[in-house]
């Protein structure tokens, strides 16, 4: 599924729309990571390596992608342009085969344990659509919040 573009000017900036997710750049997928990930560590040798870390692995998986589909319930449940029923839907029977879970590691940053997985399907015209779920900031007795990026190549 790869439906026309939407875009919609929002409170001074310019949202961009596709099959019910939101439109971003790799760079916003940088900075989501930077703004949510603690630089700090009071067990980390490396100050900002979970970080760097997470980034070089989502890089990896999004290698030559530039824009992806994003959706992130925190943030998306009260926008009316993202269709999150469509999303979880799609979503409900996807199985995410683990990239990267820094649970078990003991060099952590403050803001706890960060995993990533994916789910790949081919498509009726031969192309392969990626499911990424990031998931950050998890500790003991409460779950990391997961956001989810999409493309077809």
């Amino acid at each position: 599924m790869n439906g026309p573009l939407i875009t919609i000017k929002d409170s001074g900036q310019t949202l961009t729309y596709q099959d019910g997710w939101q439109v971003i750049s790799l760079h916003h997928v940088h900075e989501g990571i930077r703004e949510t990930v603690s630089r700090k560590s009071s067990t980390a040798t490396t100050k900002g390596k979970e970080q760097d870390r997470l980034i070089d692995i989502m890089d990896d998986l999004l290698k030559g992608i530039t824009r992806v589909k994003w959706f992130f319930d925190e943030i998306h449940y009260r926008d009316g342009n993202i269709d999150q029923e469509r999303i979880e839907k799609e979503m409900q029977d996807m199985k995410f085969h683990t990239v990267y879970d820094s649970s078990w590691l003991t060099d952590l940053p403050d803001s706890g344990y960060n995993s990533i997985g994916v789910n790949m399907k081919m498509l009726d015209d031969g192309k392969c659509q990626s499911t990424v779920v990031l998931s950050c900031n998890g500790s003991m007795g409460a779950s990391a919040l997961s956001e989810y990026f999409q493309f077809t190549n």
